[in-house]
C-alpha cells in the first residue's frame, strides 16, 4: 500500500485503551508501523523535548477480534508506542528473532502494572509486557519476500520460473483454480 493510501485508510482508527492494570490488545499488524511526532492531547500541538528535538512515537495499527464499538467496528486498533511500552515491544521483537514489527506479525501488549513515580505528585508510569510473533515465511505472499528484501536493502530472492500451464481439451491454457488468501496460523497468544 502506498503512503498516500495508508494515510487515507488509517484515519478514524480508535486507539487501544490501557486504563486499568490487565488491559491488553492482541492483533496482527495491519499497516506498516509509522514513526510520528507526539501531540499534546489538549491542543494538538507537536511535542518537543527541552532542547527542541521532537518527541517521537510509533503508531502501530492492529487488526483485532475486538468489535465492541458498534456495528461498524472493523476491529482495527491503533497503539502509540513510546516510553516503557517501546521497551517492552522492543524486547518482544528481539526475543522473537525479528528485525522489527512487520505487517502480518502478531503482537500482544498488556498493561502489567504501575512503576514508581519520578517525582512526588506525578502519576506512576505504566509498565507493559509484550509478545510478538513474526509472520512465518510460508504464510507470506510470493511477492512479499521480494518487497521485504528490497526494503531491507538486500537482493530479492531469485524468481522461480512459472510452472508449465495445463492444456485444456481445446488446446487453450487452463486457468488455475482461485486460491483463498492465506491467513497466518493461530498463535498461542
Amino acid at each position: 500500500m502506498s503512503d498516500a493510501n495508508a494515510f487515507l485508510m488509517s484515519s478514524g482508527i480508535p486507539s487501544a485503551k490501557f486504563d486499568a492494570v490487565g488491559d491488553h490488545v492482541t492483533g496482527f499488524v495491519f499497516f506498516p508501523p509509522e514513526l510520528q511526532q507526539q501531540r499534546d492531547p489538549q491542543n494538538g500541538a507537536a511535542k518537543t523535548w527541552d532542547d527542541g528535538k521532537p518527541m517521537m512515537q510509533l503508531r502501530v495499527v492492529l487488526i483485532t477480534e475486538e468489535h465492541d464499538l458498534g456495528p461498524d467496528d472493523d476491529g482495527l486498533r491503533a497503539i502509540y508506542v513510546r516510553g516503557l511500552m517501546q521497551r517492552a515491544i522492543g524486547q518482544a521483537v528481539r526475543a522473537a528473532g525479528a528485525q522489527g514489527l512487520e505487517v502480518g506479525g502478531k503482537l500482544r501488549v498488556i498493561y502489567s502494572g504501575d512503576g514508581v513515580p519520578r517525582q512526588r505528585g506525578f502519576s506512576p508510569p505504566k509498565q507493559y509486557e509484550a509478545m510478538y510473533r513474526p509472520l512465518a515465511p510460508e504464510d507470506r505472499q510470493p511477492n512479499e519476500e521480494q518487497e521485504l528484501a528490497t526494503l531491507a536493502g538486500q537482493q530479492p530472492p531469485a524468481a522461480t520460473p512459472p510452472a508449465p500451464q495445463a492444456q485444456s481439451q481445446n488446446g487453450q491454457p487452463q486457468q488455475p483454480a482461485p486460491q483463498p488468501p492465506r491467513r497466518p496460523a493461530p498463535l498461542p497468544f
